[in-house]
């Protein structure tokens, strides 16, 4: 049967048994330090999800995801509960959990939570190395592009390259060239595309659920 994705379980793993029944690759950690330690070392494009106690034997919940985020991963997390835990649980929504569960939720309504983080993920996975490839494309600038880019993607719309030459006390014929040299190595073919991709790249980090389109 082919696995939909992996899920990393953090605590106990008589908690998650059931989890094996589904279409899902398990790895189990007793601790997060040995979950951060595994994600830091290895390189893990598959589609997955993290499922763990929002009270760890050496951490919590938020704890957890911030030490995620130093480590720039981008797998979802569901966080679960019992008791009353509500600060906490609050606190790690604030945080970017996915979601927090009750330990009693259904084995069913954990699967669908699970399946909507293989999504979340899949389109964190597109987002960030379409995100690489705009940086790296980025890098081919010269700083008089680099500046004149920066110009560009500022405005709400086009300046003329005489506008931009009288900015930067150049002539607009070179302007035009520089511009010309941008859409070359940004692979782009109209204005409208430069500035799609800066709002989409810089300004839409944060809550990726939904992979956008671009143009």
């Amino acid at each position: 049967m082919k696995k939909e994705g992996i899920v990393y379980i953090v605590g106990d793993p008589g908690d998650w048994e059931y989890i094996g029944e589904f279409a899902v690759e398990v790895i189990h950690f007793s601790t997060a330090s040995s979950l951060l330690l595994s994600l830091n070392t290895f390189d893990k494009p598959s589609v997955s999800c993290i499922l763990a106690d929002i009270f760890l034997f050496e951490t919590t919940g938020p704890k957890l995801l911030t030490a995620l985020k130093r480590l720039e991963c981008h797998i979802p997390v569901i966080f679960f509960y019992e008791g009353h835990e509500l600060a906490i649980c609050i606190a790690v929504m604030r945080a970017g959990a996915l979601n927090v569960l009750d330990k009693k939720t259904n084995k069913y309504e954990v699967f669908r939570n699970i399946s909507e983080a293989f999504q979340i993920h899949n389109a964190r996975i597109d987002y960030y190395r379409e995100k690489r490839t705009y940086k790296m494309k980025l890098k081919k600038l010269s700083k008089r592009e680099f500046q004149i880019y920066k110009i560009l993607v500022a405005k709400e719309e086009s300046l003329t390259s005489k506008e931009i030459g009288e900015k930067l006390h150049i002539s607009w014929r070179t302007v035009h060239q520089h511009r010309v040299a941008i859409n070359s190595k940004m692979e782009v073919k109209a204005f409208k595309q430069l500035v799609k991709m800066a709002a989409y790249y810089d300004f839409s980090d944060k809550n990726i659920f939904i992979k956008r389109e671009l143009f």
